[in-house]
């Protein structure tokens, strides 16, 4: 899953999976990120659509692997595949929501008012928010706004 490219290392998913991640995501302590990223991708089938791997607002799955969610966590790391993008698109007309909604609120009103979506934590989580958890390891300016 990882490939050391000269001076970076990359994680390369299958053509139908995308990983988003926020640009102050940390890696939680005494996870191995290549021994739990291959076990959670080996959970991964045809129902998994989105997948949170971050520990956003402190919220757990009531077990380890990949417990289904009705409802997303943080936008912090997680990743979706081309058949949750299609759905996510597809039903965004049904969810009445402007522009200052928070995308995680929004992408998480739009999986509540989806059964067609099908949600999972990857327990456990692999990656914390650096602003929320690391205070002055990454600041914020949302706040400020």
């Amino acid at each position: 899953m990882f490939a050391n490219t000269e001076d970076d290392y990359c994680m390369i998913l299958e053509d139908d999976y995308c990983m988003i991640l926020e640009d102050d995501v940390i890696i939680i302590d005494g996870i191995d990120i290549s021994v739990d990223w291959s076990k959670m991708l080996a959970l991964v089938n045809e129902q998994t659509h989105y997948i949170s791997i971050g520990s956003g607002l402190n919220r757990h799955g009531e077990s380890l692997g990949l417990p289904p969610q009705k409802y997303g966590r943080c936008t912090d790391s997680y990743i979706i595949d081309r058949t949750f993008l299609s759905r996510f698109l597809d039903d965004n007309g049904k969810v009445k929501e402007n522009y200052e909604t928070a995308i995680g609120h929004y992408m998480n009103n739009n999986i509540t008012m989806n059964n067609n979506i099908k949600c999972y934590f990857y327990e456990p989580s692999i990656f914390k928010q650096g602003s929320q958890l690391h205070k002055n390891k990454f600041q914020t300016n949302i706040r400020d706004f």
